[in-house]
């Protein structure tokens, strides 16, 4: 038997509500589910980056940079919508 996780809808009245400096916890109760690793960058000097994506059926997706412990949220990256996109 395949057990489907259901989970609710990224929007961007709760991307809005994701800060810099929270925490990978703090994201993952605000968007109702984990995330997803999408990337790690890691510098000589030791700085660590952790990319992580979180996307849902309707097609909405958001890519947030933490720190490379998931403590701190360095950086929004990205939000889409494809409700709120026109094709060319």
């Amino acid at each position: 038997m395949v057990v489907i996780k259901l989970v609710k809808m990224l929007t961007l009245e709760k991307y809005n509500k994701v800060q810099v400096g929270m925490t990978y916890d703090q994201v993952k109760q605000i968007f109702e589910c984990d995330g997803a690793l999408s990337s790690v960058q890691q510098y000589s000097s030791g700085t660590k980056f952790v990319f992580v994506m979180w996307r849902n059926a309707g097609g909405s997706f958001a890519t947030i940079q933490f720190d490379g412990n998931g403590n701190s949220l360095n950086n929004l990256t990205y939000f889409f919508q494809p409700s709120l996109c026109t094709l060319w």
